[in-house]
């Protein structure tokens, strides 16, 4: 870099610049990836707030009605589809 006779003017080669703004970019590029990899994961097996409060109560009559479903499933097998039937009658066609 060479300084002209006004000293807030500065004047560079191609090459100079060129390589000052890679790398400035790359810092750039350097910094946003330490950002996105450094973000704690959110997933559902760590974020409980979704859970609500403990409720023993609540989560054994969840239990009960979904045994009692079953049951009644296993009296009345009429109510069991398999995939295929139940794209059949509703014409659909999911992917494999």
């Amino acid at each position: 870099m060479s300084k002209t006779g006004d000293p807030n003017i500065m004047s560079m080669e191609r090459k100079e610049f060129e390589a000052l703004i890679r790398h400035a970019v790359q810092d750039a590029v350097r910094a946003e990836l330490y950002c996105i990899l450094r973000t704690p994961s959110r997933s559902l097996l760590e974020y409980w707030e979704h859970e609500g409060p403990d409720d023993p109560a609540g989560d054994a009559q969840v239990i009960s009605e979904a045994l009692e479903l079953l049951q009644q499933y296993e009296k009345n097998p009429e109510g069991w589809r398999t995939l295929e039937e139940f794209e059949a009658e509703h014409n659909l066609d999911l992917p494999d």
